[in-house]
C-alpha cells in the first residue's frame, strides 16, 4: 500500500515580517495590525493560512474600512489578488 500525499507550495513567514508587510501595504488601517493580537497567538506557535487571492464582499468592505480584527487571511488574500504575494500555504511563525 502506498501512502497518498500531495505536494503544496508553502511559505514560512515570521510574524514581525507579516506585521510590517501589512502595515506598509495597508496604510489606511484604523489601528496598527498585530498578528499575535489578531489571531490570539502564543509564543512558540504557528498558524497556517491557505491563500488563493479570493476576497468576499464582506472582507472587501472591512478592508476598505481599515478594520484589522480577524482579518489576517483577508489581508493575505487581498495581497495575493494584487499580486504582492504568491498563492499557497503561508505558515506564520510566532516566537519571541
Amino acid at each position: 500500500m502506498e501512502l497518498k500525499t500531495r505536494k503544496e507550495i508553502v511559505f514560512f513567514v515570521k510574524y514581525e515580517e507579516l506585521d510590517a508587510f501589512i502595515n506598509h501595504h495597508y496604510p489606511n488601517l484604523q489601528s496598527k495590525f498585530e498578528f499575535i493580537a489578531d489571531e490570539e497567538m502564543n509564543n512558540d506557535s504557528c498558524k497556517d493560512i491557505y491563500v488563493d487571492g479570493q476576497v468576499d464582499a464582506y472582507e472587501k468592505k472591512k478592508l476598505l474600512a481599515g478594520d484589522t480584527m480577524g482579518m489576517t487571511r483577508a489581508f493575505l488574500d487581498d495581497a495575493c489578488r494584487k499580486e504582492l504575494i504568491k498563492p499557497g500555504i503561508y505558515i506564520i511563525e510566532v516566537s519571541w
